[in-house]
């Protein structure tokens, strides 16, 4: 007799605390995700089933919520993770476990673990994408690199400092900012330095109040661009559109919808495919539109013929999704995905305007090269022992040296 029982799966976020605005549309992505699934049959006759547990906007509290999902409620994959900071307590139990996590946001990189699948966007991928765009099409020369006081943002701006260095061009200051902390400091250190770009890794009420202090200040086009690499769109709405207008946003599919994505069946999408289908042969699944993340397994599990995570581990290796924008696939050495990107200005309306999209998909490069892979992690370990040693970090510093519910 064919298996009927549920396939169950653990969706891990925050939905209290200061993270759960910018994680509540991922969860709710998840979810139509699944009930599409669900919709067309489920997994081989199979019905998927959802456990959500809070992680509540603290670390530890989601690496007990993550070995509850595993070992209480048996789920056979994770999603989620939120910051750097949380990922790093779920990712031992997973490991412990021989377990899934599929960690769906953009982060700085400098990890690397075979019970972890990747799904979010790499530093290499929208940071290099926007410094090569401003150096290209902006004549830009000099860049000021704003971040908060987390020790993902302090890594990331350490691999944007290898990458100007490596163009020719300058890094004239850094910032980092809490959300209590007067902009006032930092609009005046940006104005006294007059950066061609500002390079921001910030998101929620530090970035607002930066955005709003700097358009007080006139700070923006046409001298000064404005860029940020890394937006949560959960949050896009809560910005102010009045200080968004004709600053950039580096955007992938993955993070502001995936549209007109198509599965393309258990193999592999080649990286040098980009475009493989025609326009108007793609068609959008909501299951992908809504959730790659859960395309990508979902695709695996198919293959598997089974939704043991081990084996659905091996097989996301040789996932992919086309578009007509691009791909998403992957990569089988990093497990982290080949994307495409976007730059596209922020309009009056609050709409996003593309000024310019890769040709093709970029290889996910976890280490980037202009440093040794002991080196990145030596950086992540003095960066984390600084943090712990410091409460309250200047705002201005040098960047381092080399519980459930059921549906």
């Amino acid at each position: 007799m064919a298996d009927r029982t549920p396939i169950v799966v653990g969706l891990l976020h925050s939905q209290t605390g200061p993270f759960a605005g910018i994680e509540r549309a991922t969860l709710e992505a998840e979810v139509l995700a699944i009930d599409e699934i669900n919709r067309q049959g489920g997994l081989m006759g199979r019905p998927v089933r959802y456990v959500t547990s809070n992680g509540a906007t603290d670390a530890a509290a989601f690496a007990r919520e993550a070995e509850h999902l595993i070992r209480g409620e048996r789920v056979c994959v994770l999603f989620g993770g939120s910051t750097t900071e949380i990922r790093k307590e779920i990712v031992p139990v997973v490991e412990a476990a021989n377990h899934l996590l599929v960690y769906p946001h953009p982060y700085e990189g400098l990890e690397q673990s075979s019970n972890v699948v990747y799904t979010g966007p790499l530093p290499n991928q929208q940071m290099a994408a926007a410094v090569h765009w401003c150096i290209a099409k902006r004549s830009a020369k000099t860049f000021f690199l704003v971040g908060d006081r987390s020790d993902a943002a302090r890594c990331a701006n350490a691999i944007a400092s290898d990458q100007l260095v490596g163009l020719g061009a300058e890094q004239i200051g850094n910032v980092y900012l809490a959300p209590t902390d007067d902009v006032a400091m930092a609009v005046q250190e940006i104005a006294e330095r007059k950066p061609d770009v500002i390079l921001s890794t910030l998101t929620g009420a530090p970035w607002i109040s930066l955005l709003r202090a700097l358009r007080a200040a006139s700070i923006g086009l046409p001298q000064t661009t404005v860029i940020h690499w890394s937006i949560y769109p959960e949050t896009s709405d809560t910005l102010p559109r009045e200080s968004m207008q004709d600053t950039f946003v580096v955007t992938t599919s993955t993070e502001h919808g995936a549209t007109g994505l198509e599965a393309t069946g258990t193999a592999a999408v080649s990286p040098a495919s980009t475009g493989i289908l025609p326009p108007s042969e793609i068609s959008t699944p909501p299951s992908v539109r809504n959730c790659p993340s859960i395309a990508l397994w979902a695709q695996a599990v198919r293959e598997a013929g089974t939704a043991d995570a081990g084996r659905v581990r091996m097989a996301m290796m040789r996932q992919g999704l086309a578009s007509r924008e691009g791909i998403i696939t992957v990569d089988p050495v990093t497990q982290h995905t080949w994307l495409t990107v976007s730059i596209a200005r922020v309009t009056a309306s609050g709409g996003l305007e593309p000024v310019w999209t890769g040709k093709q998909a970029l290889r996910p490069v976890p280490f980037p090269i202009s440093r040794s892979r002991e080196a990145w992690e030596q950086l992540v370990a003095d960066t984390v022992r600084s943090q712990q040693g410091s409460a309250t970090p200047a705002p201005t510093e040098q960047i381092p040296e080399s519980g459930s519910r059921r549906p």
